[in-house]
């Protein structure tokens, strides 16, 4: 079986026996209820009867915290929400340690390039409890690359090619239990009322299931005003090929938090690049003499969850659509848009590039490093077809990677010196003028 057949086969089961899979005695002395969604059927745990569907965006039509953020008023960097999130989980009932990130180069692996989740820095030696975990229980602001979804990049607000993710890691072992379903809910619960300062009336949590590499296990993601916030997923069980399972000898707590939507949510931003490329946005803007229409982003920012291209039939269908709601004319919404769009893809690429550089990988036509070469050359194109590269220059290029250090080093600190990224960087472009070009 497939894993989507596995999880297809489990989740009835799983539906039908909330109290087997999930924390329902936490959800109870929270005062949350567990409802059926009448949009996407999926059943969720609420708060409050005024949360009528599960809370994601794809049922609540739009983000309802755009211009009115969680942080009524006050506003914080990426940098300060990873902050709050260390100090609510080291000094929660059973403190977790805050560890550093692991490379992204994924060299411990022979079956992917880079890390793509914050498992994947524990798989699959610690996982299989061949090696200890540096500390357990954990969560580390691990930098992570996939490059799946390039086109949604500067539109959506969730879509990154490289991405900050909180991961909060515990593996319980058969003579050493840490915690597991009914803690992670009651630590991830105070950490949004308490730190965030989040009403448990807007936050819903929603069931799923999860499978992947042989491995099973129920799943909750939550969600606030529209917004997911993270996912909560349980290894439980080892599947086979004939849909059987057994329960696992370590049990493993797999949290995932996308930092960049905790300042999003919080400051209540049209779009969540604003926040993540705050510097480097500023220094990039009046380079190449482009200005972001508050005007238009604004009113485009709570319906952004509606424009995945991936999901999108008729593009033009949806613009139109689009424009409508926003009460503008269809080509200035699509002008303010796309124009910003390609201003965040550069913001976006550049910060991976940095990232997957410094850590050890180099731009070529093979394996991962195809993938940055890639990103590199996207936007190399992007400056040159918009008349924007002769108005930055390759000196403006470089320092914006200098501009997302600054940004970076709230949460990583210091970058070390890589006497030869510039060079890099200069090799690339002169080879993209001389290839398939400008």
């Amino acid at each position: 079986m497939t894993t989507k057949e596995i999880k297809a086969q489990a989740r009835p089961e799983f539906q039908k026996y909330p109290e087997r899979f999930y924390p329902v005695e936490t959800f109870a002395k929270m005062g949350y209820s567990r409802n059926q969604c009448p949009k996407c059927e999926n059943y969720y745990w609420r708060a409050s009867e005024k949360q009528a569907d599960c809370g994601d965006s794809g049922c609540t039509g739009k983000y309802s915290f755009i211009g009115d953020g969680i942080g009524k008023g006050k506003k914080i960097t990426f940098a300060e929400a990873w902050k709050g999130y260390e100090d609510s989980f080291t000094s929660c009932r059973v403190p977790c340690n805050s560890i550093k990130r692991y490379p992204i180069v994924a060299r411990w692996r022979n079956d992917v390039d880079f890390v793509a989740a914050g498992i994947f820095c524990f798989q699959p030696y610690c996982v299989t409890g061949e090696l200890d975990p540096p500390a357990n229980p954990l969560i580390c602001p691990q930098f992570c690359a996939r490059f799946n979804d390039l086109d949604n990049i500067g539109l959506t607000g969730r879509h990154y090619s490289g991405f900050i993710m909180l991961g909060q890691q515990v593996f319980n072992y058969p003579n050493d239990y840490k915690f597991f379903k009914e803690e992670c809910l009651e630590f991830n619960h105070r950490w949004l009322t308490e730190t965030l300062g989040i009403s448990p009336d807007e936050i819903t949590y929603v069931e799923d299931v999860w499978a992947g590499g042989g491995n099973l296990g129920p799943s909750i993601e939550y969600f606030v005003r529209g917004l997911e916030v993270g996912n909560m997923v349980f290894m439980q069980y080892k599947t086979f090929n004939d849909g059987s399972r057994e329960e696992l000898d370590i049990k493993i707590l797999d949290v995932g938090v996308g930092l960049e939507r905790i300042a999003w949510l919080y400051n209540g931003s049209s779009t969540s690049y604003t926040d993540t490329f705050a510097t480097a946005m500023n220094f990039l803007l009046p380079k190449i003499d482009v200005t972001l229409d508050e005007k238009i982003w604004e009113k485009y920012g709570p319906y952004s969850c509606t424009l995945n291209i991936d999901e999108t039939d008729d593009i033009e269908k949806t613009w139109a659509e689009l424009a409508a709601k926003l009460g503008e004319p269809v080509e200035q919404v699509k002008q303010s848009i796309l124009e910003m769009k390609e201003v965040f893809i550069i913001l976006d690429h550049t910060r991976t590039i940095l990232i997957t550089i410094s850590d050890g990988c180099l731009p070529s036509n093979v394996g991962g490093g195809s993938n940055v070469r890639n990103i590199l050359r996207r936007c190399f194109h992007i400056l040159k077809k918009n008349g924007w590269w002769e108005k930055l220059t390759m000196e403006g290029f470089l320092n914006i990677f200098e501009q997302h250090k600054l940004d970076l080093e709230g949460i990583y600190g210091k970058f070390a010196e890589y006497k030869s990224f510039n060079e890099i960087i200069k090799v690339e472009y002169e080879r993209w003028t001389t290839t398939d070009g400008v």
